[in-house]
């Protein structure tokens, strides 16, 4: 065991923040393990024997839910390595009526973009509109309470008292001159490089310009699926370039859809769902027990 060694231990950011990790500090020795939420009891073998041989443990804070998975358990079972925490980065400040639909038999409902679906257009749906009328009522109907982004930055900044490394702050300063969230949860490169920065520092690795220079032009990781920035967020005084469009990009095949479009193409999968009311209610019961 060396002390470059490290793994990742959280969602779907580990991934592209390990590669940035690396861009950053070539001598850095990546050990990768699956997303925590792909992880089952079969896994868990090959998972500690991968984090009992790394330096540095990079975790997200994952909680008891994902039994012995969860941070606490392994501290107790896994306690050579050096445990740095960064935040699972969730922001719906730019999309606040995009959702997983979660299904009672597990999984989500797959949609145009994916696990992602806009709750307007769902809504629309079970009301019977037409692809116009949703249209009219997507930016009219629905309005946001004027302190919507202060109340997201309270819960970010509540989710990461106690880590290690912070984002909140970052995202804070400049999400009204970029657009940093593709999703939800799909953050922009410079919000992962503002973290990769901060772990650096915690385990005493320099920071070279010249790499952070070549890491900032690089494409963004997560930009895979993106959703359009709320019409009504964008009143708030953002200056952030956005398309206005979805987009999904498949085995490098990239596709888009207006708002329109978006909507058609959305219920026409609707239009094949069964107890589509049934998995919206259970998909906010979901989000209700698990916090976000």
């Amino acid at each position: 065991m060396t002390d470059s060694t490290f793994t990742i231990v959280g969602n779907c950011q580990s991934g592209p923040l390990a590669r940035i990790l690396q861009h950053l500090d070539p001598d850095l020795q990546y050990r990768s393990v699956k997303p925590i939420h792909t992880l089952g009891r079969e896994d868990w073998e090959e998972f500690s024997e991968t984090l009992r041989s790394v330096s540095f443990i990079f975790h997200q804070p994952i909680g008891d839910r994902f039994r012995e998975y969860s941070i606490s358990s392994l501290k107790a079972k896994i306690d050579r390595p050096i445990y740095i925490s960064f935040p699972s980065v969730y922001f719906k400040g730019y999309h606040p009526w995009l959702l997983y639909l979660r299904l009672p038999t597990g999984g989500t409902l797959q949609g145009v973009l994916g696990d992602y679906h806009d709750e307007r257009v769902v809504r629309s749906y079970l009301s019977g509109h037409s692809v116009l009328q949703a249209c009219e009522v997507f930016d009219n109907q629905y309005t946001l309470a004027p302190n919507h982004i202060d109340l997201e930055f309270q819960n970010l900044r509540k989710k990461e008292r106690g880590l290690d490394c912070k984002a909140w702050g970052y995202i804070y300063n400049h999400y009204r001159q970029n657009k940093l969230f593709y999703t939800m949860n799909h953050p922009a490169n410079d919000v992962l490089i503002h973290i990769a920065r901060q772990l650096l520092a915690r385990v005493g690795h320099p920071l070279s310009h010249d790499r952070l220079k070549f890491v900032l032009n690089l494409k963004d990781y997560l930009s895979t699926t993106s959703a359009p920035i709320a019409k009504q967020v964008l009143l708030q005084g953002l200056e952030a370039s956005d398309s206005g469009k979805y987009s999904r990009t498949v085995a490098n095949s990239v596709s888009t859809w207006s708002v329109s479009e978006y909507i058609s193409d959305s219920f026409a999968l609707y239009s094949k769902t069964p107890d589509l009311e049934k998995i919206l209610a259970f998909a906010h019961k979901r989000r209700q027990e698990m916090g976000f």
